[in-house]
């Protein structure tokens, strides 16, 4: 993997990376009731641990090889660098270990994708097309969260498992330095590096597309979608955020002053549309004439 491709195939170098990924995406369903279980037995510190110890294994392995390969103390500089930065976010989500665990599971994938990458790629295109593609995998598992009920899309979550990969490839790059990959990316590989990144910007962009307004676009036109309705199924929302004892929490583009104002000048338009809708009213009338 340093300085060699694997010996394996191609095909089972990628089925390694696939095995991880639907070992992370499978457990998408259990993991509240894992994280109870173990909070109940042992406390959620148990996971910062378990990844802070992952952290530190990994790194005295690549201290190790470091040694063997007697690379400059430039490489140990950054091996400390990325290998710090790992176990300080991991710190700094100790108030929701479990998130923390994240950082195991996109480093290992990061790795596993580098691995397959090397049966074609062995430029330094392969670094940030190893942290793409396990960033796009980070947002499918986010939308896999969004469509299971009482899970929900974060953008946290999706930062901290891109975050994850681009931490495990500076580990490689810049401290393990394998010496099989060299050179700055040729036509093929800028094309490769082009594709995941227009893959991982369009999830991204999708996700950000995902108003209220689509959700509800979906559960009307899908059959069997309309739990997404559910208002805690959103994944994002614009504008001001606002708490109401009567209505509950809704987001507005007006500010606190502007609603007052519109209240004091529309109530009485507003209400005589609304009485016409009430009822047996078309209500899929309504949301296409009116906000």
């Amino acid at each position: 993997m340093l300085d060699a491709r694997p010996r394996e195939s191609e095909i089972r170098s990628w089925l390694w990376a696939g095995l991880w990924t639907i070992l992370i995406l499978v457990t998408i369903p259990l993991a509240r009731a894992i994280a109870n279980h173990v909070e109940d037995s042992a406390g959620t510190a148990v996971f910062l641990w378990l990844t802070a110890g992952t952290i530190v294994a990994a790194l005295l392995v690549a201290l190790r090889a470091l040694a063997r390969r007697q690379l400059a103390r430039g490489a140990y500089v950054w091996l400390m660098v990325f290998g710090g930065a790992l176990l300080g976010m991991a710190w700094k989500l100790r108030g929701n270990p479990v998130e923390a665990f994240h950082l195991v599971q996109y480093g290992v994938l990061s790795v596993l994708v580098y691995r397959a990458l090397l049966h074609r790629c062995s430029d330094n295109s392969i670094y940030p097309l190893s942290a793409l593609l396990t960033g796009s995998v980070g947002i499918l598992d986010e939308w896999i969260q969004w469509l299971i009920p009482e899970r929900y899309w974060g953008l946290r979550d999706v930062a901290i498992n891109f975050t994850a990969a681009i931490l495990a490839q500076g580990v490689l790059a810049g401290g393990l330095r394998p010496k099989l990959v060299r050179g700055w990316p040729a036509g093929t590989g800028l094309r490769r590096l082009c594709y995941c990144l227009a893959i991982f910007l369009g999830m991204l962009c999708l996700s950000f597309a995902n108003t209220p307004d689509r959700i509800a676009w979906y559960a009307e036109r899908i059959p069997g979608s309309v739990f997404l309705l559910d208002s805690q199924s959103m994944m994002v929302e614009y504008g001001y955020r606002y708490e109401d004892p009567d209505i509950g929490v809704f987001r507005s583009r007006f500010n606190r002053a502007e609603l007052t104002n519109l209240d004091r000048t529309r109530c009485t338009g507003v209400a005589r549309i609304l009485d016409e809708y009430r009822g047996d009213g078309d209500w899929h009338r309504f949301r296409e004439l009116y906000t």
